[in-house]
């Protein structure tokens, strides 16, 4: 796994044990299954989180999943803690490591 940021995005990857198809599947439409429920920036509890679906790749017998969380700072004042959040550890790091292990079942 590798993760990369800048002053207004993280750029993270990992690579899974699954074919292209799954992985995508899981990711945008299963993200729930690996993001920690903990992890919320609304003041609301979240019902769903989801993705917009867009193929573009290969697909060899590994899949790298990379995804940029760019414009952070649309989220206003402090959005450097945002940015820094994400690309700590327990933020894309974590979220893509528990996909990872939820993508190969």
């Amino acid at each position: 796994m590798s993760m990369q940021a800048t002053d207004t995005s993280v750029r993270a990857q990992v690579v899974v044990d699954a074919p292209l198809e799954h992985a995508f599947s899981v990711f945008t439409e299963g993200f729930g299954s690996f993001k920690p429920p903990e992890h919320n920036l609304l003041p609301v509890e979240i019902a769903e989180t989801v993705f917009e679906p867009r193929v573009g790749g290969e697909a060899p017998e590994r899949t790298r999943v990379e995804l940029e969380h760019r414009n952070l700072e649309r989220h206003g004042e402090g959005w450097e803690a945002v940015r820094d959040g994400v690309a700590a550890g327990d933020g894309w790091p974590r979220y893509l490591q528990r996909f990872a292990e939820v993508v190969k079942d």
